[in-house]
């Protein structure tokens, strides 16, 4: 999750820091930053959670790019659990614990690892230290504390003001510094918030769809037992076996596309909007299963390959690109593939 806190930390700091400064990353850079972020958790996303955050003030900018951090820490959560539960299922024999709960408590522990991070995280994105400070050598216990903990930061007051926390928006007070105990509750506040979102609000949440999805299965398998020992012994054994004979026929692709289109079909119209579906093509060209033309049904692939080669300039080699075609011929060719990749994610799935 490195890189989404880096982009978003980035970001965050020249928004709070408009007037440049020896630690403000360049357009460049920040063009980079922002690029990855959109490709993360998608451009619709983006502008939702970052509409207009640099003429917005300091609390309103700060709770904006902290949001961003968590939405894209969700993505990384939900491909870490699908890669985790596999490796869980597979070998299922030798765990001593349900496959989902093996996986729910490795990535507990990855979120919980987190906490510095967005500490560090938070500090950051309001302060740069002294390069200089930061290369020296530490001589004492409490040099040794600082140089990796930044214990001397003090929190500013917008931190929590309004709609960060609680506190009313004082633009006069609002880069005062608290306390260093006030400090250190505030940083307290905000990281268990940040990880206890990503547990309840989303870990809780997929290890509970994966609970179902196991269950159906076991309960598919069962049925086909016999009843003598010996063979519902095998029959356990199958159990065990099957996920992984299933999964053998379920590409990276198949089980990362179809997951995300199946998700989004979770509407009452059972219907994948617009916005949904460039969502999936950023993520699609993020990880990347790019050229999308390798992933195509076979139907569509020499069409889009013709006009690739006729049309150069105006190739379809993203997601992107052919989610947003307006010719007739290209118009549902990604809605297509990954209507048929989430069918068989559905049959095939853990």
């Amino acid at each position: 999750m490195w890189r989404c806190a880096e982009s978003t930390e980035k970001l965050c700091y020249a928004a709070l820091h408009p007037a440049p400064n020896e630690a403000s990353p360049t357009s460049k850079d920040l063009d980079a930053y922002m690029k990855f972020l959109t490709t993360v958790i998608g451009k619709q996303l983006v502008q939702a959670l970052l509409q207009a955050p640099n003429k917005a003030h300091e609390a309103a900018v700060f709770k904006s790019y902290l949001d961003a951090f968590e939405t894209a820490s969700n993505f990384v959560i939900q491909a870490h659990f699908q890669e985790l539960l596999e490796i869980a299922v597979a070998q299922a024999r030798i765990l001593n614990m349900d496959p989902v709960e093996w996986t729910k408590s490795h990535l507990r522990m990855l979120i919980s690892d987190e906490k510095l991070h967005v500490r560090t995280w938070i500090k950051r994105v309001c302060d740069q230290r002294d390069e200089q400070d930061r290369w020296n050598v530490p001589e004492t216990v409490e040099d040794f504390y600082e140089h990796c903990l930044w214990k001397s930061w003090r929190a500013p007051r917008f931190i929590h003001m309004n709609p960060s926390g609680n506190t009313r928006y004082d633009p006069a007070s609002s880069w005062a510094r608290e306390e260093q105990a006030r400090s250190e509750q505030l940083l307290d506040s905000l990281v268990n918030r940040f990880t206890t979102s990503l547990v309840a609000g989303l870990l809780n949440k997929i290890a509970g769809r994966a609970h179902i999805h196991l269950a159906k299965q076991d309960k598919t398998a069962q049925i086909a037992q016999p009843s003598n020992e010996s063979t519902v012994a095998k029959g356990r054994d199958s159990l065990v076996q099957r996920p992984k004979r299933a999964r053998s026929a379920l590409s990276d692709f198949e089980k990362f596309a179809g997951s995300l289109f199946d998700e989004a079909l979770q509407n009452e119209k059972h219907r994948v909007s617009k916005e949904a579906l460039l969502r999936i093509a950023d993520q699609l060209d993020a990880f990347p299963f790019v050229p999308p033309l390798e992933y195509l049904e076979r139907s569509d692939r020499k069409r889009v390959a013709d006009h690739n080669k006729t049309y150069p300039q105006q190739a379809l080699k993203s997601w992107r690109r052919l989610a947003l075609a307006n010719h007739p011929k290209f118009r549902s060719v990604a809605r297509r593939r990954l209507a048929r990749a989430a069918e068989k994610y559905r049959k095939y799935r853990p």
